[in-house]
């Protein structure tokens, strides 16, 4: 991995995970192994959109707020704001009007604690989903849990755990279905407080078809 701004190929990346793209069809992404949120124009063109390189939790101005390995990203549509989830940071951050604060967790703190803001704990917040209602949905994956990020109360709630403990991300549709890897390679619908396997046998594999006669392989990324 490498670090570069710049249009098309001559852009580098260190472990881009989780995408986002605003109304505008610019995509955000965390450029995880260098701690900064990168952004691409649909004309190819990225930059920097906050992050020094350095590998830490500080907040502040765009150009001079660090993120601790940032894995997971989710933009309002409406509003514009940007939240970020650090795996190692082990807290929820939002970029705003140019200023990037921590709104869950405190830096570098390890713990699967409920509470309101910065006296919430998360373990390891891997990846974050935008929900219809304007929370998000947080993949806390040393306890295998999701937790629940109220954006306007602040509020952080347990909804489950033990359910995988694989980096996965999942994925929500317009209908506010949730879409998630509850198993190894395969992809489950969960709605109605039930769960239907969708894709995937549970082999690991490339094998096109319908449903669970096709094979997939560890499902990361999820986008509608």
């Amino acid at each position: 991995g490498a670090f570069a701004d710049g249009t098309g190929a001559a852009a580098k990346f260190n472990l881009p995970l989780q995408m986002a793209i605003d109304a505008n069809d610019n995509i955000y992404l965390v450029d995880s192994g260098n701690h900064r949120i990168r952004k691409i124009t649909p004309a190819g063109v990225v930059t920097t959109l906050a992050g020094t390189g350095t590998g830490s939790s500080v907040d502040g101005g765009v150009a001079s707020a660090t993120f601790n390995e940032p894995t997971g990203i989710a933009i309002n549509p409406g509003t514009g704001v940007i939240y970020v989830s650090e795996l190692t940071g082990k807290v929820i951050r939002k970029i705003e009007n140019g200023q990037v604060t921590t709104v869950a967790g405190l830096a570098a703190t390890s713990a699967l604690t409920n509470g309101f803001g910065t006296a919430a704990r998360f373990e390891s917040p891997h990846s974050i989903v935008l929900l219809p209602n304007g929370n998000l949905l947080v993949r806390d994956v040393t306890s295998a849990a999701f937790r629940l990020f109220n954006t306007v109360t602040t509020e952080v709630t347990t909804l489950t755990t033990g359910t995988t403990g694989f980096n996965s991300y999942a994925g929500v549709d317009a209908q506010g279905r949730l879409y998630l890897p509850l198993a190894a390679n395969q992809l489950t619908l969960t709605s109605d407080f039930d769960s239907v396997n969708l894709v995937g046998s549970g082999t690991a594999g490339s094998v096109l078809g319908v449903n669970t006669a096709a094979t997939i392989s560890d499902p990361r990324s999820l986008v509608f």
